[in-house]
């Protein structure tokens, strides 16, 4: 099977995932907490409307305040390739094609990275789809976190880290600023500085390794570094801009409170076994704690075992991975580990919220070694490990049994574990995201039914996979009909997890006009104001309707104080020119 072969296999494979936006190109990918219905659409719209009316690009947003630069904006993605598509195309379709876009190039450059590094084509093939398709992306997609899709690239620089190691071309290094530059350009500043900090470590792991570069260390790191610092040039004209909206945002100088949001809890480490230990925001019984995209860290239950199986390869990889995975699982348990108080005095890191999002890296390291651990089963014989899975398999039969004989004493314990967490206010009762007391009670018995049924999906994978391991130990199947059932097995399990975060809905739907629209479109030339921020801002700007809103990130901190101010002077909101105030209890004006 050819290079090319493999692309259009996973390109077909991510067609099928988003089949349902793909066929739907009017509609937009949606969630009820998306910010690309937020944030993203909207900014997308005026950028194809300004362009097709004037010829012009937009450089100043509108929508939020008395206007915001788009320049500044890292989220507007004024000169990232890809969009400009959304200047001639409805942006509505953009956005699900470069989702499709992204997806495969993780999927394409793992598995380009992973043959380079040694592994045969399935095992390479089993890597990228487990990375391609890991719960860590498709619960951002939820999000509609749409400027994490950057991490595509970080593949392609360990592989092009790869080429200049073994043939010491300056060309890999310029192709290496180019990438790194694109990447810049394309994601979310923590997501740079998180696979930057995994691509450096893999570089100075890497020339540690090789001892011909070891004694001349100094030049190939000083070309390295060199690299880094020209894809810092190439991309200046964004990266200047966007520093200079940060240094007046109202997230500059954060508090250890905030830069701790969003850390992982020892508690969601079981949903590495159980996606679902904690509900799923999908059928909207989530009750862990906020928010659930950030604290995803499910790579399938299989993946998960040939990670574990591939630290037992003898491989001068299997330790570096292990140890990136480690260290992007310490960083994510964030506010949980004492070293996170020192590693946010590192520069970057005492600039952003959320160390859970560094997970996206661990799902990479753990697809790797899982592409090492089917590599290790199919090249040796796994007496062993058989009997480890068949222990395992037995026992897991037995607890999916067992469980569902005790739904009613589980029942009550959950009921009893809400009740304790809605009292430590881990579950919000009041406030934006809030549900009532009430509403997590009922909805344990829902949530313990997706518990079963994600231990009867891992006891039939399990099943399965000790099967087709004895088919194969005892010349039953052929190592290619093995790793063939494995990746089919694979796949499945991350398409009964993953589809459901994916939706799409009609435009008119998602922005529906309701009367607040009605009432403030009468007086169109002034602004409105909520002081709760309940309303949809959103759905006010998809009207070009201008409404008080401090939601985005390019929002100056002395705005921000301004309005605080104006709860307690109400007078200077006529200095803002705000005809509307509007009562989000009633849901009018």
């Amino acid at each position: 099977m050819k290079t090319y072969h493999v692309a259009l296999l996973l390109l077909l494979f991510t067609g099928l995932f988003f089949y349902e936006p793909l066929t739907n190109p009017d509609e937009l990918l949606y969630s009820p907490g998306s910010d690309i219905v937020f944030y993203h659409y909207n900014l997308q719209r005026m950028k194809h409307n300004v362009f097709q009316d004037t010829g012009e690009l937009l450089k100043w947003n509108p929508l939020y305040t008395i206007g915001i630069s788009a320049v500044n904006d890292p989220e507007s993605f004024l000169f990232y390739p890809p969009f400009l598509l959304s200047y001639i195309i409805q942006p509505a379709f953009v956005f699900t094609l470069l989702v499709i876009l992204h997806i495969f190039l993780a999927g394409l450059f793992t598995y380009l990275y992973t043959r380079k590094i040694g592994l045969q084509q399935l095992p390479a093939l089993i890597a990228a789809i487990i990375f391609m398709f890991s719960g860590k992306i498709m619960s951002h997609l939820f999000a509609g976190h749409i400027v994490f899709t950057g991490i595509a690239y970080t593949p392609l620089l360990l592989l092009l880290i790869e080429h200049y190691i073994e043939k010491k071309k300056l060309l890999y290094s310029l192709l290496f600023s180019a990438v790194l530059a694109l990447q810049i350009i394309s994601s979310h500043p923590q997501l740079i500085l998180y696979s930057t900090l995994i691509v450096g470590i893999y570089w100075v792991v890497r020339i540690l390794q090789e001892k011909k570069l070891t004694k001349k260390i100094i030049q190939p790191s000083a070309i390295m570094l060199a690299a880094v610092i020209f894809a810092i040039i190439l991309s200046a004209f964004y990266f200047l801009p966007a520093g200079e909206g940060a240094s007046l945002s109202s997230r500059t100088s954060p508090t250890y409170e905030f830069l701790s949001q969003f850390s992982l809890p020892p508690s969601h480490l079981i949903t590495l076994l159980s996606p679902h230990f904690f509900g799923t925001p999908t059928t909207h019984t989530y009750w862990g704690t906020l928010n659930f995209w950030e604290l995803s860290i499910f790579i399938g239950i299989i993946p998960l075992l040939l990670a574990l199986v591939g630290l037992t390869r003898k491989s001068k990889y299997r330790w570096l991975f292990a140890g990136i995975a480690l260290l992007t699982l310490i960083i994510a348990l964030g506010k949980f580990t004492p070293l996170y108080h020192i590693i946010t005095l590192l520069p970057g890191f005492n600039l952003f919220r959320a160390p859970a999002r560094i997970l996206f890296l661990f799902s990479l390291a753990t697809a790797v070694l899982a592409g090492f651990g089917i590599q290790h089963i199919i090249e040796n014989r796994n007496k062993q490990l058989l009997k480890i899975l068949s222990i395992i398999s037995i026992l897991a039969i037995i607890a999916t049994i067992g469980a569902s004989f005790l739904t009613p004493t589980l029942t009550t314990y959950g009921q009893n574990l809400v009740q304790q967490r809605i009292d430590l206010g881990i579950l919000p009762t009041e406030g934006p995201y809030s549900r009532s007391p009430e509403y997590y009670k009922e909805n344990v018995s829902l949530v313990l039914q997706q518990i079963l049924q994600d231990m009867l999906i891992a006891t039939i994978l399990l099943v399965v996979f000790t099967t087709l391991l004895y088919a194969l130990q005892n010349k039953k199947t052929t190592k290619k009909a093995f790793l063939t059932i494995t990746a089919i097995i694979l796949i499945a399990e991350l398409f009964i997890y993953g589809i459901p975060f994916i939706d799409a809905k009609p435009i008119d739907e998602i922005y529906n006009k309701d009367s607040v629209i009605s009432t403030l479109q009468t007086h169109s030339s002034v602004r409105s104001y909520d002081p709760t921020f309940q309303y949809p801002a959103w759905k006010a700007q998809f009207y070009n309707l201008d409404i008080i809103d401090t939601g985005a990130n390019g929002v100056s901190a002395e705005y921000v104080r301004y309005i605080q101010e104006a709860d307690h002077h109400p007078q200077l909101l006529d200095l803002l020119n705000v005809g509307f105030i509007i009562e989000t209890k009633d849901n009018k004006v």
